[in-house]
C-alpha cells in the first residue's frame, strides 16, 4: 500500500472510499483504514486533503460539489445523521426543491453548529425513514415530505407530493399511515399535507405545478376540490383521461400549453378523446394559463 502523499500517491483503499463517498473522508474511516494522526496531518499539509469540517475532509484530486458537501456534513454531524427536508427531496427527484440547501436531520444532542448547513434535531429517527439516495445517507421519500411540509409553501409542497406519486416513490395510504406513525401535534405542516393527501385518494397525481394552481384556483371560486386525473371509461376501456374532472356534472378540464401536444399524432389522439368525450355527454374544457376558468365555474353552476 502506498501512502506517500510527498510523491502524489494515495492507497487503492483511499481512492475507492473517495470514489463511493463524493470525494469525502471522516477521520474516524482514515483511522479505520489504518492512515495515523501524522499521516493525516501530512496529507493536509501537503494539499493532497483539504478540511472541510473538524474530522471531514476532501480529496483535492475529486471534484467537490453539493453530494460531497451533503455527505460531509452528515459525517461531520456524526452517526445517525441524514440528509433530510430540502436536500432529501432533491436527492429523491422531487419537484419543488431545486437548489436545496444543505440540510441535515441528527438524533444526537448537544450544540453542534455547522457553517453552511441547516440543522434539524429529533429525538427519534425510525429505521423506517432511514435509507440511503445516491451514495449520501438520507430520510426516505415518506418521512421526506412529512418534513417538507414543515419549510416549503403550499404550491411546492404540492408539487414534490405529486412528483413522489407519480415516481412510484410511495402512495397515498403509506404516507398517511407515516404521517400518523410520526404524529401531527406540534408538526408544522402536518394538516396541510394530510389535506393533500385527502385530495388525491380518488385521482391521479397532478402532472404539473399549473394542474394544482388551476385546482386550487376552482376551489376558491367556490366549487369542490375536483378529481385529480381523472379516466373516464367506455365499454371497459379508457375513452379519455382529464387532468381535472367532476364526473358528476360531466366537466372535463385539460390544461393546454405550449408544446403540450409534442406533434401533429398526439394532437390527433387529444383530438379523438374529446370526441369521445363529447359523444358521452361531457363538457370538455382546454385552459390555458390564466384563461379560461370562468367558463368551468358558469358551467359548473349551470349543470347543478
Amino acid at each position: 500500500m502506498s501512502t506517500d502523499y510527498r510523491r502524489g500517491t494515495q492507497s487503492a483503499s483511499e481512492a475507492t472510499i473517495f470514489a463511493s463517498q463524493h470525494g469525502v473522508i471522516a477521520r474516524e474511516q482514515a483511522l479505520a483504514l489504518g492512515l495515523t494522526a501524522p499521516q493525516i496531518h501530512r496529507r493536509l499539509e501537503a494539499g493532497r486533503w483539504i478540511a472541510v469540517h473538524r474530522g471531514v475532509y476532501r480529496s483535492a484530486d475529486v471534484p467537490f460539489g453539493w453530494h460531497g458537501r451533503v455527505l460531509a456534513a452528515c459525517l461531520a454531524f456524526g452517526p445517525g445523521a441524514l440528509a433530510s427536508h430540502r436536500a432529501a427531496g432533491a436527492l429523491w427527484g422531487l419537484d419543488g426543491c431545486e437548489r436545496p440547501p444543505v440540510e441535515v436531520t441528527w438524533p444526537g444532542t448537544g450544540s453542534k453548529r455547522l457553517a453552511g448547513a441547516i440543522l434539524h434535531r429529533t429525538r427519534v429517527l425510525p429505521r423506517a425513514d432511514r435509507a440511503e439516495r445516491e451514495g449520501v445517507p438520507a430520510t426516505r421519500p415518506a418521512r421526506t415530505l412529512v418534513d417538507l411540509a414543515a419549510v416549503l409553501e403550499h404550491e411546492r409542497l404540492e408539487a414534490a407530493l405529486d412528483s413522489a406519486l407519480r415516481d412510484g416513490l410511495l402512495t397515498v395510504a403509506y404516507l398517511e399511515g407515516r404521517l400518523a406513525a410520526l404524529g401531527t401535534h406540534g408538526r408544522h405542516g402536518a394538516e396541510a399535507l394530510r389535506a393533500m393527501l385527502g385530495e388525491r385518494r380518488d385521482g391521479r397525481p397532478a402532472e404539473s405545478r399549473w394542474e394544482c394552481r388551476l385546482a386550487r384556483d376552482l376551489v376558491a371560486a367556490g366549487l369542490p376540490q375536483p378529481v385529480r386525473q381523472f379516466e373516464l371509461c367506455d365499454g371497459g376501456r379508457v375513452a379519455a383521461r382529464f387532468d381535472l374532472a367532476y364526473p358528476g356534472r360531466r366537466i372535463g378540464v385539460e390544461y393546454e400549453s405550449y408544446g403540450h401536444h409534442h406533434g401533429r399524432q398526439a394532437w390527433r389522439r387529444d383530438q379523438a378523446r374529446h370526441n369521445r368525450a363529447t359523444a358521452l355527454g361531457w363538457l370538455v374544457f382546454h385552459l390555458t394559463k390564466g384563461e379560461g376558468l370562468a367558463a368551468v365555474v358558469a358551467a359548473y353552476r349551470a349543470a347543478a
